[in-house]
């Protein structure tokens, strides 16, 4: 590749890694708040708990949400595995011969473990977002 489409190809990569880069990082701590907060408020709550538990959603509540947060952790886990890898490659080049580099930079090049990994934790809050109310309300 010239040096010119070079220097064109890494502005352009800065500015969409950087919005990427915030949005990403926002989400995930959203996510993970979101996955540990919902069911440590509705617990702390004597009458939200009480109902709850009653009402026989209280496993299913904690599963749901216990799951997308597990979900998330994982994801995190895998990329910071892949991304310490392709590190290893950039201080020493002859770990860039090596299938756990290659492996990694397959990976890390992937976006479908991103969405299946978000949107599995959306769906997972979802339905016990969705528990959580059927015990409050008693349905």
């Amino acid at each position: 590749m010239n040096p010119t489409t070079e220097n064109l190809k890494k502005q352009r990569d800065t500015g969409y890694y950087e919005a990427y880069s915030r949005h990403s990082t926002v989400l995930r701590n959203w996510l993970i708040a979101f996955g540990i907060g919902v069911p440590f408020l509705f617990a702390t709550n004597a009458d939200f708990a009480n109902s709850v538990n009653e009402s026989g959603q209280a496993l299913l509540v904690f599963g749901f949400f216990f799951g997308g947060v597990i979900l998330q952790f994982l994801e995190v886990f895998l990329y910071k595995v892949a991304m310490g890898y392709q590190y290893l490659g950039e201080i020493d080049e002859t770990f860039v011969g090596k299938k756990r580099f290659k492996y990694s930079e397959q990976y890390s090049n992937l976006t479908w473990p991103v969405i299946v990994f978000d949107l599995g934790t959306v769906v997972l809050y979802g339905i016990g977002t969705i528990c959580l109310m059927k015990g409050i309300l008693n349905i």
